[in-house]
């Protein structure tokens, strides 16, 4: 399977030159619903569907439960979430404290199957007009493609995705 992408004109905002570059911007093969992959999931394990719907939401309102914890989850080869804080710096260390948290979120950083996994993807370049291409894109996400990884040339990105 390919990873499509388009290449996308932007205006870098917090150059006092108003610098544009071009930037990669991934597009999405397409959106598979909760129901559709619990179907997929209960015909590779040959459980009920129902059962395996249950035993995912039973999932992920233990992960919710768990994060709000403050607790790291491990969840085998597929990855872990990591509960994660951005804050203001301070010239010393009794100016930092909770009050310079500006933003909490998930880290999610993948496990070496789905590694191996993304980095066999190939890149397809695809030519899509902007209006067409904002439509394709499920993701909705206006920073280039580019949710961690390299960032050079290198055209077999892999990496972290944050969701901070």
């Amino acid at each position: 399977m390919a990873l499509e992408y388009v290449v996308k004109k932007r205006v870098l905002n917090f150059d006092p030159k108003k610098s544009e570059k071009y930037v990669l911007k991934s597009l999405s093969n397409g959106e598979i619903s909760f129901e559709k992959l619990c179907a997929r999931v209960s015909q590779i394990c040959g459980a009920h569907r129902g059962t395996v719907q249950l035993v995912v939401a039973g999932l992920v309102d233990v992960m919710i439960n768990e994060v709000s914890e403050g607790n790291t989850l491990h969840l085998g080869e597929f990855g872990l979430f990591r509960p994660v804080v951005r804050s203001k710096s301070g010239d010393t260390a009794e100016e930092v404290t909770s009050r310079n948290v500006y933003r909490k979120g998930v880290r999610f950083v993948p496990g070496a199957s789905l590694k191996v996994a993304v980095q066999k993807l190939s890149i397809l370049h695809q030519e899509v007009e902007e209006d067409e291409a904002a439509k394709t894109n499920a993701s909705g996400s206006e920073d280039g493609g580019n949710n961690g990884g390299n960032v050079g040339g290198n055209e077999n990105p892999g990496g972290g995705i944050e969701g901070i």
